[in-house]
């Protein structure tokens, strides 16, 4: 059955390119030597967090890009994204930076697979 599971979870994640679902984004890292920049097919989302302060409760909201770990890969190594990056939605024209809230990880699995990643920004563009 886990194979049956397994099937159906690769197939959907193929079909979410076939169908049109995904745009170009390029992922930059320019704070180290060489730079790191590459594209790869992305579907966006959206997540929220709620962060408990001293006197009140902030929403934070993020734009998120779901991608195929497969397509993550940089001279020759799979590169996973880390705070601070930037994403260049080709579609839109927007920026965003990697982030997330303290204590969260930048990214985490879709699915259990680990074939596909959600990576959380936040836009850096005003308009957005």
């Amino acid at each position: 059955m886990t194979l049956l599971f397994q099937a159906a979870a690769d197939w959907l994640s193929d079909q979410l390119k076939v169908a049109g679902a995904t745009r170009v984004i390029t992922i930059r890292n320019e704070s180290l030597e060489p730079s790191i920049e590459f594209e790869v097919d992305a579907t966006p989302g959206d997540s929220q967090w709620e962060e408990d302060g001293r006197e009140a409760v902030t929403r934070i909201a993020s734009r998120d890009f779901l991608v195929d770990v497969r397509d993550m890969i940089f001279d020759d190594k799979r590169t996973m994204p880390q705070r601070g990056w930037i994403i260049i939605d080709s579609l839109e024209g927007s920026t965003y930076e990697v982030f997330a809230p303290d204590g969260e990880a930048p990214w985490d699995w879709c699915d259990t697979s680990h074939r596909r990643i959600r990576i959380h920004t936040q836009a850096l563009d005003r308009n957005q």
